[in-house]
């Protein structure tokens, strides 16, 4: 019988993709080239720099360990490893997300557009991935 996932696993796990999305958000930074314009909706997101560089430095530093953390566990035996793919593949999703986010809300010239072939192709792929490790992580919590 293969180890179940506890709540301390599922947390763990969880603010594992949360830091990896977080640090990925920070080191692509803003894109911007120009101030926001009024008839435009969308920009980044506000965050005042010694905040956003404070939050980034805490996460190049704990996400490492946080991997660190989740493959104890597996090695250990308390997760199962059939968890690693799950855990990489959702902290890849994060990733392409806070690219994508941050890219989105670029205000740059021709950011529409960009904007439009992200929605168009990257976010339809990123909801199909997140659906299969999702389809994935339910299928381990009911084989326990």
């Amino acid at each position: 019988m293969r180890p179940s996932p506890t709540r301390t696993h599922a947390a763990l796990i969880s603010g594992t993709v949360i830091l990896a999305t977080a640090t990925s958000w920070f080191l692509v930074g803003d894109q911007s080239t120009r101030p926001l314009y009024p008839q435009e909706s969308n920009g980044p997101l506000t965050v005042s720099g010694s905040v956003a560089r404070a939050l980034g430095i805490a996460g190049l530093v704990l996400t490492p360990i946080a991997y660190a953390a989740v493959e104890r566990e597996m090695r250990a035996g308390r997760l199962s490893g059939a968890w690693r793919p799950v855990l990489l593949s959702l902290s890849a999703i994060g990733v392409a997300a806070a690219w994508t986010w941050r890219v989105m809300t670029a205000r740059v010239v021709g950011a529409n557009i960009g904007a439009g072939l992200l929605l168009l192709f990257v976010v339809p792929l990123l909801v199909l991935a997140a659906a299969g490790a999702i389809g994935r992580a339910v299928t381990l919590i009911a084989r326990r």
